[in-house]
């Protein structure tokens, strides 16, 4: 499980100190040339750490390589 770790409204910057785009890359594998439509087929589970029983998932709605950027949606 990795922690957010910097992002602003619905886009993530930061997964563990690290480029959320770097990480959900290696994650991927080979599925991951196919971002952001394979991001799909893998949406991210995000959990409160303050509330262990408050889940929510969310797809990857686009993936600026540029600014390191993944725009997370509902």
């Amino acid at each position: 499980m990795a922690t957010v770790t910097r992002s602003q409204g619905n886009v993530l910057f930061e997964l563990d100190g690290e480029p959320a785009l770097d990480l959900y890359e290696r994650y991927l594998g080979d599925e991951a040339e196919g971002l952001p439509g394979t991001g799909l087929l893998f949406p991210l589970q995000i959990q409160n750490p303050d509330n262990a029983d408050h889940r929510i998932v969310r797809t990857i709605l686009a993936a600026d390589r540029d600014k390191e950027v993944t725009d997370v949606r509902r």
